[in-house]
């Protein structure tokens, strides 16, 4: 075995390893000497405009809509847009807060915010849940929607899915505010908002080729259009 498959291997045979030695099943462990090594994630690649594409084409409901537009303009993490609250969106100071944090509501969020608030209306108008977002199990009750109805559905064979658009928005923001180093003890705004700790540690360096690269004109604006 070689790569990410011989690590999760190994990894998953320890525990079943040192409960046959505690059983006295065997003697000794034959995964003790056995190094797993420091898994190395790949270089992010930013987004190319089809798959872009893919994804606003595949978001038909007002909810994935919503979603979408959370992940690709504040880069927010599907748990974080799991746990919204209707008061943490304030349409009229324009002030939305997620996790916490304070954001400028852009023009497209405004757009489709609205859309998803009217619909959830008209279908659970006499719903007491709290959450921002619901679906017909979580609206009798005031728990959040599971993982999978973060856009689970529409965007589950899309290039660009919830997480990797996530992701292209950090590293918009990166290509925005320039290489950070990796000696910099200030993260950038987009890593303090969304957590995001490849920001904070510092890794976004070997991207800056394809930074410089890409075209950073085409993202936001362009969802905007196709969403609209």
């Amino acid at each position: 075995m070689q790569g990410s498959q011989r690590q999760h291997t190994i990894v998953a045979l320890r525990p079943f390893s040192s409960r046959a030695k505690k059983n006295g099943t065997i003697f000794k462990s034959p995964t003790s000497r056995i190094r797993v090594g420091r898994r190395e994630d790949g270089v992010i690649q930013p987004l190319e405009p089809e798959h872009f594409d893919g994804s606003i084409a595949a978001v038909t409901h007002p909810a994935d809509r919503l979603i979408l537009a959370l992940a690709a303009v504040h880069a927010a993490r599907s748990a974080a847009i799991r746990r919204l609250q209707l008061d943490d969106l304030d349409i009229g100071n324009r002030r939305p807060s997620v996790d916490g944090r304070t954001r400028r509501l852009d023009e497209l969020t405004l757009q489709v915010a609205p859309e998803w608030l009217e619909f959830r209306r008209h279908r659970c108008p006499d719903t007491a849940n709290p959450h921002l977002l619901i679906n017909k199990h979580t609206a009798p009750g005031t728990g959040p929607i599971g993982k999978s109805s973060v856009a689970g559905p529409a965007l589950h064979h899309q290039t660009a899915a919830l997480e990797r658009l996530r992701v292209d928005r950090q590293l918009d923001e990166a290509v925005a505010r320039g290489p950070i180093r990796s000696t910099s003890p200030r993260p950038s705004a987009s890593a303090t908002f969304s957590g995001g700790s490849r920001v904070a540690r510092g890794e976004w360096g070997p991207l800056c080729a394809a930074q410089r690269r890409c075209e950073r004109q085409y993202r936001v604006p362009h969802v905007w259009r196709c969403l609209s």
